[in-house]
């Protein structure tokens, strides 16, 4: 026999008894009932999930349980006919037991909610109230905080969490803070802003919502506050000036997000925004400059401004990649120069000439990936005049086993020499 009364709202102590009465229970020729009702707090508000059990106090003993909609709420069917004590409870909430009830539920009956199922009828209790219960259910809310850019903790952070600060650093980033039950009238927990502050970070701000009587985990990552490191790049002998624009900018092991940089003019300007340093913390980066087709520049130990911005002293060069051109000169009636003193192929766009023997010639260092122009001119000893040829490239390199880039046959014209002029 299962005594009924004195019995107190659990969660766990009805878990047993729903699972044996778990289906509707019929009296024989008898229709059974059922009892409904809401469940409001003392300011009035409906109160959601609150959980509900009606104990008969008769043999057999019946015990049900239902939880409130939005509005508050329940419905038990299935009931025997007879008599009922009922119970309600939720955090945040004075839990209504069937064996003292609560003096807000006061009735001539007294502070026990009573109700008789009659057959085939829904028993109608009307309103239960429930009377908020402030500082038995404090909840603990660990606070974890973090440098977005390193992933190192910070541990000289200011948390803040509704109306509870923390009281000193956090070991290991780590801030714990015990809140007092804040909820509304119709007690569910309220959402509370949470503040985490430190010196060069951009305060964070999030919405925490408190567990009643538990513990809760939030992770919060700070973004640094920013500052600039400001300098000059400029291109190595054989770039065209105009590509000091594409000049790439990137910080080594540093999130794209967090570290930007970018040339600004054709003088070669250029600007970088990095995570600033702190009063406790000196951040230090890499500042890697690429172009196509160049050997990537390499700046180490920069240290960011704590604020504002910092020149670098030096200017960065960006060095061209080069390689070998060669090539062969044939005359228009075909044969070889022989070696005149005007035999030569000049780079217009480098202003640099270079010797031809026996038509073949060779340019030690040619900037790779770019196009260039070549003048050739060479004296014809059996026609007695210079003769002019022209082309363009664009050098490759031909890799270790073939290191030579290699133009095509060049042929000169018969033109004289001041048809063509050459700048020397």
């Amino acid at each position: 026999m299962i005594q009924s009364k004195g019995f107190i709202v659990s969660g766990i102590a009805l878990a047993g008894f729903l699972a044996v009465l778990a289906g509707p229970v019929l009296s024989r020729g008898v229709s059974n009932g059922a009892i409904e009702g809401v469940v409001f707090s003392t300011g009035g508000q409906p109160v959601a999930g609150a959980n509900v059990v009606a104990v008969r106090q008769e043999e057999p003993p019946i015990i049900r349980n239902a939880r409130t909609d939005q509005a508050g709420r329940f419905h038990l069917p299935g009931l025997y006919v007879g008599s009922y004590t009922l119970g309600v409870s939720k955090f945040g909430f004075r839990t209504i037991t069937t064996e003292s009830g609560d003096p807000a539920n006061r009735t001539a009956l007294g502070d026990q909610i009573r109700t008789f199922v009659e057959p085939g009828r829904t028993s109608s209790v009307g309103s239960i109230r429930l009377t908020p219960q402030q500082g038995s259910f404090a909840s603990t809310v660990t606070v974890f905080v973090t440098d977005r850019v390193t992933g190192e903790p910070v541990n000289d952070a200011s948390v803040i969490v509704g109306p509870v600060a923390s009281s000193g650093p956090g070991a290991g980033g780590q801030y714990t803070l015990v809140l007092p039950p804040i909820t509304d009238e119709a007690g569910n927990s309220r959402p509370q802003r949470a503040l985490v502050q430190a010196d060069g970070f951009v305060t964070a701000e999030q919405m925490v919502t408190p567990i009643s009587g538990a513990n809760q985990s939030v992770f919060v990552r700070l973004a640094p506050t920013t500052s600039l490191i400001m300098g000059r790049v400029q291109l190595g002998f054989g770039i065209p000036p105009n590509e000091i624009t594409s000049v790439r900018i990137q910080v080594e092991n540093v999130a794209p997000d967090a570290a930007q940089g970018r040339v600004l003019d054709l003088a070669g300007n250029f600007q970088v925004s990095l995570p600033a340093s702190t009063a406790r913390r000196a951040r230090v980066f890499t500042l890697l400059f690429m172009l196509g087709n160049t050997r990537m520049a390499r700046v180490t130990s920069v240290v960011s401004p704590r604020a504002g911005a910092r020149t670098l002293p030096q200017t960065i060069v960006l060095q061209p990649e080069t390689g070998v051109v060669a090539g062969q000169v044939v005359l228009s009636d075909g044969t070889l120069p022989v070696g005149g003193q005007t035999d030569r192929v000049v780079v217009l766009e480098l202003g640099q000439a270079f010797p031809m023997v026996n038509g073949n010639f060779q340019i030690p260092s040619i900037p790779l990936g770019r196009t260039f122009n070549l003048q050739v001119q060479a004296f014809n000893v059996r026609t007695r005049r210079v003769e002019l040829g022209r082309t363009s490239f664009t050098a490759i390199s031909g890799g270790a086993g073939s290191p030579v880039f290699r133009l095509p046959l060049i042929v000169t014209g018969m033109n004289n020499l001041s048809a063509f002029p050459t700048p020397f």
